[in-house]
């Protein structure tokens, strides 16, 4: 299903219980507000949200789509502040990102994504972080993204379950003390004011700026 022009909205209920719909497109060009939970319960193997889209909050918004494998989400989509259970019983979920805007990550973001194995962690500044992030066997490797600004301590819940970690290249960004407790050495030890070079090597700053 590719979203036309026209839609301008999407009432809660016109996506979810979708039990046939396997794809859903919405193209760039297309401004539409998307409520929260509006795809829950819905058998799509993979969801595109473009640039026109503005989540209204991404609180359970995939939840418990066993067939939904990929989604993506355009960078200049407006995607919310909140991100609660948004995943929450996505089975085949294999790659995730949490978006540039998100502030806040709520509880069991990611229960049961056993087939998850790469997610891409792009938020420029959480403020609250749940005290239960996934659940399972769940383990995947973890990309810091581009856009984030800082790190803060409740991060180290996300590490928990974190393979390996690679980060964006030319990118400065603070880690709050014990954000990264829970990654492997010597990440985990890493706080304050963090560099990235082109090579994706990883140094921490003095005051004065130098590694």
């Amino acid at each position: 299903y590719v979203m036309p022009d026209e839609v301008t909205a999407i009432d809660q209920q016109a996506l979810r219980y979708c039990l046939r719909l396997q794809k859903v497109t919405i193209p760039d060009m297309v401004e539409v507000t998307i409520p929260n939970a509006a795809f829950s319960y819905s058998d799509f193997s993979e969801v595109s949200l473009g640039a026109g889209v503005t989540i209204s909050s991404m609180n359970n918004l995939f939840q418990e789509c066993d067939m939904l494998r990929k989604v993506t989400i355009a960078d200049d989509a407006s995607c919310g502040t909140d991100f609660s259970a948004v995943y929450s019983g996505d089975h085949a979920l294999e790659e995730a990102t949490i978006p540039t805007s998100i502030t806040s990550i709520g509880s069991n973001a990611f229960q049961s994504c056993v087939a998850l194995h790469k997610l891409v962690y792009d938020a420029a500044d959480v403020q609250t972080f749940p005290t239960t992030f996934a659940s399972g066997k769940l383990r995947y490797d973890l990309v810091i993204g581009e856009n984030v600004q800082n790190i803060g301590a409740g991060f180290e819940v996300i590490g928990r379950y974190v393979e390996d970690v690679t980060f964006e290249p030319n990118h400065t960004f603070t880690v709050e003390e014990g954000a990264f407790s829970s990654l492997s050495s010597p990440l985990a030890n890493v706080s304050g004011t963090v560099h990235v070079d082109a090579n994706g090597l990883v140094y921490t700053l003095d005051e004065d700026g130098t590694a």
